[in-house]
């Protein structure tokens, strides 16, 4: 077997056997040292030519292997030789490069070696850029899923304390409430709170007490209680809280 080295695709070869094995699916190693004696059996084989073949493995890595340069008849005695039923596949990819895609020159081909070269670096770059956005992703949707687990978990507490009859006062509902809310990542306190409420018109705004629900939104979502010196104050009931919740959000965004 007449063996040369080549640092690009000669002009008279058309393809590499790593153009092959990868079009028929085949693990290169163990068609290389198939060729290789196939060429040593042969003598009509003709000379071939031992070249890199470099090619992306993910993650902006590049791997370069020895691979044989092969002219056209060869190529089709190598596709019969590894997988004659899929033979036509080899062809057809002969038949793509006959319409003007194989380098006529050794210029031609340097460039061609050049350019592929620089496709499999943009690849690589590609790639990278896919698992970095899938990352984001991935990320943004355990988030998505840890908040849609607390809101179940609150909504599933409220169910319980309202059938239980269990209200809050304004001070409690900004500590012990708002702030199970994984969608409220701000801190609240009472004053501000109230304030909201009263920019949502649950609080009457136009009064002496501006710590009072209207009317109309008692005893469904508020009710009135008095201090021991008498002084009322408003309480916020699970149905109430469940109702304005969502509200307080959309304010707060």
């Amino acid at each position: 077997m007449k063996m040369i080295k080549a640092e690009i695709l000669p002009v008279n070869c058309v393809m590499t056997l790593k153009d092959i094995t990868d079009i028929l699916g085949l693990q290169h190693s163990k068609a290389l040292r198939k060729i290789e004696r196939l060429a040593d059996e042969s003598e009509d084989f003709g000379q071939l030519a031992k070249m890199d073949s470099s090619y992306s493995i993910g993650n902006g890595a590049i791997k370069t292997v020895q691979t044989l340069a092969l002219t056209e008849l060869q190529a089709v005695a190598v596709g019969a030789r590894l997988d004659n039923k899929n033979l036509m596949k080899v062809i057809k990819r002969l038949k793509e490069l006959e319409g003007g895609k194989r380098p006529k020159t050794y210029v031609a081909a340097l460039r061609a070696y050049a350019d592929e070269v620089e496709r499999n670096e943009q690849i690589a770059l590609e790639l990278q850029k896919s698992n970095e956005q899938l990352e984001v992703v991935e990320t943004v949707l355990v988030e998505i899923t840890e908040e849609r687990d607390e809101l179940a978990e609150l909504q599933e507490y409220l169910n319980v304390m309202e059938d239980k009859g269990t209200v809050w006062n304004m001070g409690a509902f900004a500590s012990e409430i708002i702030g199970k809310d994984p969608r409220i990542t701000q801190r609240i306190g009472r004053t501000r709170l109230m304030q909201i409420l009263r920019d949502l018109k649950y609080l009457q705004s136009q009064t002496i007490n501006k710590t009072l629900p209207y009317r109309h939104h008692q005893p469904h979502y508020f009710i009135v209680d008095k201090d021991e010196n008498g002084y009322p104050f408003a309480c916020i009931t699970a149905k109430g809280i469940k109702q304005i919740l969502p509200e307080i959000v959309n304010c707060l965004n």
